[in-house]
């Protein structure tokens, strides 16, 4: 394996696994960890890595963390689809950025946790009974997850600024040291 794709992996496991550290709500590397996924891996790797590494996370938070809320083990989340779906168009949304540029990663960064936003939300409408399956209901539903947005949009910037220049120090340094 090449310093490149070594590089790629491991920062993709650690934006997975830090999940499992204490956070706010929606501030994690998750969005992050999939355009810099669809960014650096030019093959299946891009999405099959990533979607794997937020699933794995996802068995530990379950079966670990939330145990108290489950009655066995849990392989998926109620909802995981509707998590999994705007990730893995994230991933896709990260071909259109270039490891070397940081404006290409501007439009991904702002569009990944939109998207995430009126996608599970739109699951938690769907699927849930806290809101009435009604137009306002469904307004309702995405008033009340303005909060995660505006966290999700934080943990978006930071993470994922972290996990590029990570990266381009990273395959510098080894191919300086080559």
């Amino acid at each position: 394996m090449n310093t490149r794709y070594i590089a790629a992996i491991t920062l993709i496991l650690i934006a997975a696994f830090s999940r499992l550290i204490p956070h706010p709500d929606n501030f994690t590397a998750v969005g992050a960890m999939a355009i810099f996924a669809g960014s650096v891996l030019r093959s299946y790797r891009a999405l099959i890595l990533p979607v794997v590494a937020l699933w794995l996370s996802d068995i530990l938070l379950n079966n670990v963390i939330y145990t108290q809320y489950y009655d066995g083990f849990v392989w998926f989340t109620e909802g995981f689809a509707w998590i999994a779906v705007p990730f893995a168009i994230a991933v896709l949304l990260g071909r259109l950025a270039h490891i070397n540029s940081t404006k290409s990663f501007i439009l991904p960064a702002f569009i990944t946790p939109v998207l995430f936003y009126l996608v599970s939300n739109f699951g938690v409408w769907m699927s849930g009974t806290m809101y009435p399956k009604t137009a306002t209901g469904l307004v309702m539903c995405y008033q009340a997850g303005l909060p995660f947005l505006r966290n999700d949009l934080l943990g978006m910037a930071l993470f994922l600024s972290i996990m590029v220049v990570a990266y381009r120090s990273w395959v510098a340094r080894e191919q300086w040291a080559a």
